[in-house]
């Protein structure tokens, strides 16, 4: 429910083997395409292990792929692959999107123009969470069409497939143990530890990690094994990896516990690498050691020498490196998620329609609707800034003003209130930019001002930990402490924008107390809080330096990303520009 299913679930596979390649000790490299929608291929490799046609039918192991621009062609996976078929198990490695072969947003040479795994996922999945759509769906689905495609060849046995990525690959291998009872046997590395701790860390996280309401649903990763069970689990972590290996442990117990209801806590195992993040040596070993007596290889004894990876030349399934230059016929996920927002967009409505629309998008801990009186604002100084107008610097607790219980969730905002001395009119004012020059044009037009900071806001901007800085691309910024703050809250099942957005009706509230007459205006990226609040509230808004139309970013496969709201699915409901035509003055309420 929560990552979303795909259409298409069973259109035809249109597997196509583009060419094989016999490594030294007979494994059978066998290079691949297969599509997981109508005309979105995947690259990837099937090695075959030495003599597999005569051993009957076998095991096989699905290895998804980590954040490696290389995608199946990285050392350690062609590494674990080779690992695996020299003991007799199939597996398949597949790119994901936007890596290797599967680059997203090719140059003239087939190369990521944006720079990197990273990058590209950040650039498609920013406009994909716009629509309403989840990038972890499209990964999901890879790997579910990659299970399918196992059970078309004759020498897999279907009862004994297993998988096992690290990182990114982890982080799918513990999606795919929930998601498809068909797997056997799963073996996440430096991917598993618990909620808290991930959230605890201040990492930034790609889009495909980022699931609406996955917290508020309660999925923990204790979930990802415990439900797995009895079938056999390995968990995999690494000493010096900032994926927290104490909430690992603690997952594992509280999984042991429930495999030990099955009598089955020999299938519920542990293995630690003295290495930081990475599929390592050791995680190598274990995984192949586990994965051939689980899945009962047909072998005497494991064979765990760890072999030279292989040439990135022989992973190719493509003449040019890249799928989309390739061929012509293959869409991108940028196709994809246009054609979908143009049959799930947003219609015209009226303004009680809109607003409708509004409290239902608008998902945020605190009731929208009923909120309780500002109590006890606090004046922090009073001066004369022009001639008959007065400004005074001012917070109050938008939420937990009277709550004094050890997690009380108090959050104070503030802001400067401009008054003329006899006017009953007020503008809530929301902008980042505390010297907004139009604070004084709605001054001219003889309005009280009130400039309001909602939380992370200009003057009431959050204390970001150092670590958690900003990376800049051809295309914008892609990472950043205010996008894992989007971030955070989407899985919580709201939005930093519905938090700011009741800030903003609680200025409302506090002006309101004061002014007969109240409106709403807002600056840039801004605009967002002041046009929701306007809706709720029924009042008209203005809108200074409009910011992109979200539709438009979804159109431009070159937008740029910067500092903009990870608003899942707001296309589905209406867009800014809409928006601002329907709560402009004189609009009809």
């Amino acid at each position: 429910k929560a990552v979303g299913i795909l259409p298409d679930r069973f259109a035809p596979l249109n597997l196509e083997i583009c060419n094989e390649h016999t490594l030294e000790e007979g494994t059978i490299l066998r290079n691949i395409t297969y599509e997981t929608l109508p005309g979105i291929k995947v690259t990837a490799t099937l090695y075959l292990p030495k003599d597999y046609e005569s051993l009957g039918t076998l095991p096989a192991v699905i290895v998804p792929c980590g954040h490696s621009p290389v995608g199946r062609a990285h050392t350690t996976y062609s590494c674990l692959s080779r690992m695996l078929a020299r003991n007799s198990i199939v597996v398949l490695c597949a790119d994901p999107p936007g890596q290797h072969e599967r680059v997203q947003y090719p140059d003239e040479n087939g190369k990521s123009r944006i720079g990197g795994a990273v990058a590209e996922h950040f650039q498609i999945g920013f406009p994909c969470h716009l629509t309403g759509l989840t990038l972890a769906a499209f990964f999901v689905r890879d790997l579910e069409r990659a299970i399918d495609l196992l059970e078309t060849l004759p020498f897999v046995d279907n009862k004994r497939i297993g998988i096992s990525g690290c990182s990114g690959g982890g982080l799918m291998t513990s999606y795919m143990s929930l998601w498809d009872d068909r797997l056997a046997a799963a073996a996440p590395s430096c991917f598993i530890t618990t909620r808290l701790a991930s959230l605890n860390n201040g990492r930034p996280v790609d889009p495909e990690q980022i699931v609406p309401r996955v917290i508020q649903e309660g999925i923990n990763h204790d979930d990802f094994m415990a439900l797995f069970a009895p079938k056999p689990h390995l968990i995999c972590v690494a000493e010096s990896d900032p994926v927290d290996i104490g909430g690992a442990v603690h997952t594992h117990n509280i999984a042991q516990s429930v495999y030990s209801i099955f009598g089955a806590e020999k299938n519920a195992r542990f293995t630690v690498s003295p290495t930081g993040h990475m599929l390592s040596e050791y995680h190598r070993e274990a995984i192949t050691l586990f994965m051939t007596e689980v899945l009962k290889a047909p072998i005497d004894k494991a064979d765990v020498t760890q072999p030279e990876p292989v040439p990135i030349e022989l992973l190719m399934s493509t003449k040019t490196g890249s799928l989309l230059t390739d061929d012509p016929s293959s869409r991108s996920l940028f196709d994809y998620y246009n054609d979908y927002i143009q049959e799930h967009k947003y219609t015209d409505c009226d303004r009680k329609e809109l607003r409708s629309r509004i409290l239902e998008f608008l998902k945020a801990p605190a009731d929208m609707e009923n909120r309780p009186p500002v109590l006890y604002p606090r004046y922090l100084a009073t001066e004369q800034v022009l001639e008959g107008i007065c400004a005074k610097k001012i917070w109050f607790f938008s939420e937990g003003e009277t709550d004094f219980s050890p997690y009380a969730r108090k959050i104070a905002v503030c802001g400067i209130l401009y008054e003329p001395e006899e006017f009953k009119e007020c503008v809530v004012f929301v902008s980042d930019n505390e010297d907004s020059e139009y604070v004084e044009k709605l001054l001219s037009q003889k309005k009280a001002v009130f400039h309001f900071f909602p939380r992370g806001i200009g003057a009431n901007a959050s204390l970001d930990a150092p670590n958690i800085t900003i990376i800049k691309s051809s295309v914008g910024n892609i990472l950043s402490p205010e996008y894992r703050r989007g971030c955070d809250a989407c899985m919580c099942g709201t939005s930093t924008a519905a938090l700011r957005t009741y800030d903003t009706l609680r200025a409302y509230d506090y002006i309101k107390a004061r002014y007969e007459k109240v409106s709403f205006a807002g600056e840039g990226f801004c605009a967002l809080y002041s046009l929701l609040a306007a809706s709720i509230t029924g009042k008209n808004a203005e809108v200074f330096d409009m910011p992109e139309s979200y539709l438009d970013m979804v159109k431009n496969v070159d937008y740029q990303r910067n500092e903009r709201e990870e608003v899942f699915g707001i296309l589905e409901k209406f867009d800014i520009p809409f928006l601002a035509e329907k709560l402009k003055k004189g609009g009809t309420l």
